[in-house]
């Protein structure tokens, strides 16, 4: 089989699918949701660091997530506010409302970046709006709502039962049963409108109210970290190679010595500033394409040879191996399974 078997199907990932997006922490709670442990996948609970939306599409397919609002609100629910890093114990040791919500965010994008997001507020009332930077595919309705529910179960530190039922949310999706957000936190049933963008909204004379956990000395300690770390995140040497792989065209990969060279770093420099990162040029390199061949192997008919031809694999079996080290199965197994 050639390459040209690619032409005419639509093979390409969406775009910021391969850009570093979302906390590792997250997908350890859900794989433990589904009781399993993918250590293998996300690494030790020591090694924190954002991952690919490709690397949560494909742990999605893996666990059996289904396309359901309903089941990423229980998610959100049962995420711990510990599970939010500085960004959650800066939001809950905020002086007031307004300061947590400003918080989340301004400080969203070192925890899951994949969202445009901002806060405004006028007499009537505050809004946290959220938006995803790119198509998030079937799983956006699953991963809007374990987003905006595990910011209620943030909320439930700062506001007392009374204040938590003032809260009104506006979706672009419908839930199955809503009768979790009345049970727990006496929330009214979402407004539902037209779009991708999701809203939570709190009356003006909520947002001046003193948090019930409060700590200045916490606060500024908590801010200062998370700025810290969002400097980090954003100067990491494997997050700025996975760039480079992201934007990557044609079938041969880029050497590790070209690769420093477009990063304007001595080839020596960005081996040793991955390896204190504990990771490597052929690790990153390995995790982009198994990805990839995820990708394909889902989303196409194209024939398995060809996609590691097109993955620069010298032969099908190598391919096949390499995959089955990674996903514990074979191409073919891995198709069958996930394609029917």
């Amino acid at each position: 089989m050639a390459l040209d078997d690619f032409a005419g199907v639509d093979t390409d990932v969406p775009l910021g699918w391969l850009a570093p997006t979302v906390h590792s922490i997250y997908l350890r709670l859900l794989a433990r949701s589904q009781g399993l442990s993918l250590k293998e996948f996300v690494g030790n609970p020591g090694d924190a660091k954002l991952h690919t939306y490709l690397e949560v599409n494909n742990l999605f397919q893996r666990l059996g997530i289904q396309n359901s609002p309903d089941q990423g609100m229980l998610f959100g629910l049962a995420i711990p506010t510990v599970a939010h890093g500085f960004m959650g114990q800066a939001a809950v040791s905020a002086p007031d409302l307004r300061g947590a919500l400003e918080i989340l965010a301004r400080f969203m994008i070192i925890r899951s970046d994949f969202y445009s997001a901002g806060f405004t507020a006028d007499r009537h009332e505050g809004e946290l709006k959220y938006r995803p930077r790119f198509d998030l595919g079937m799983h956006a309705p699953f991963v809007q709502a374990a987003t905006v529910f595990s910011f209620v179960q943030l909320l439930e530190f700062l506001l007392s039962p009374q204040d938590l039922g003032l809260i009104r949310l506006e979706l672009p999706w419908r839930f199955c049963d809503s009768s979790p957000l009345q049970e727990k936190f006496g929330i009214c049933p979402p407004i539902y409108k037209s779009g991708d963008t999701v809203s939570l909204k709190v009356p003006a004379c909520l947002l001046s109210k003193e948090n019930m956990s409060a700590d200045k000395r916490q606060y500024v300690m908590s801010v200062k970290a998370c700025e810290e770390e969002l400097a980090g995140l954003r100067g990491r040497m494997s997050a700025r190679v996975k760039r480079v792989l992201e934007h990557h065209k044609g079938d041969k990969w880029p050497q590790l010595s070209e690769v420093a060279g477009y990063l304007e770093v001595s080839r020596r420099t960005l081996i040793r500033k991955l390896a204190d990162e504990n990771t490597s040029y052929s690790d990153l390199l390995l995790q982009t394409r198994c990805n990839l061949a995820c990708w394909y192997l889902h989303n196409t008919r194209v024939p398995i040879d060809t996609i590691s031809e097109k993955l620069g694999y010298s032969d099908g079996s190598n391919f096949s191996r390499t995959f089955r080290k990674w996903m514990r199965m074979t191409p073919n197994a891995y198709r069958r399974h996930h394609c029917g």
